[in-house]
């Protein structure tokens, strides 16, 4: 896994410093604690969760949809299933093809919108059903 921070966007949020060796992002200010990124043989600068000066133990990075579903409400969530349940009476389109068939009204009386879309890839992620109808398997080379 791998995330690559924009050095200017971080230090609008937070403050940096640098103690020769580690770049350390100060979080503090908002609850969190200090990230510290080493230099690794590549050249590029890596989290270090063991790093003492953080707390290792109070990350975690991992997402559940319990935890998403926690994000919005009862009905937002009933909208989302609803979303889903028409994405595969539809043979699954991708979801901009459904953003598209929402924002242009091509389903005649449909009472869900672009919003219940953007909460169901949020809550459940894509579609795996789509995902699977449309990975291809790539054909073996020819051995001559």
């Amino acid at each position: 896994m791998t995330n690559i921070l924009s050095f200017r966007l971080v230090r609008s949020e937070y403050e940096i410093t640098y103690d020769g060796h580690s770049f350390i992002i100060q979080r503090a200010v908002k609850g969190f604690p200090d990230m510290v990124f080493k230099p690794h043989k590549s050249g590029l600068y890596v989290y270090d969760p063991n790093d003492p000066r953080g707390m290792a133990s109070c990350h975690c990075f991992m997402e559940t949809v319990e935890n998403n579903m926690a994000l919005f409400s009862q009905q937002q969530l009933k909208d989302a299933i609803k979303v889903r349940n028409l994405q595969a009476g539809l043979a699954f389109p991708s979801d901009a093809d459904l953003k598209w068939a929402l924002q242009s009204n091509v389903i005649k009386d449909c009472p869900l919108s672009v919003a219940d879309l953007r909460t169901a890839t949020t809550v459940y992620g894509k579609s795996i059903a789509m995902l699977k109808g449309k990975t291809t398997k790539s054909a073996p080379p020819v051995v001559r």
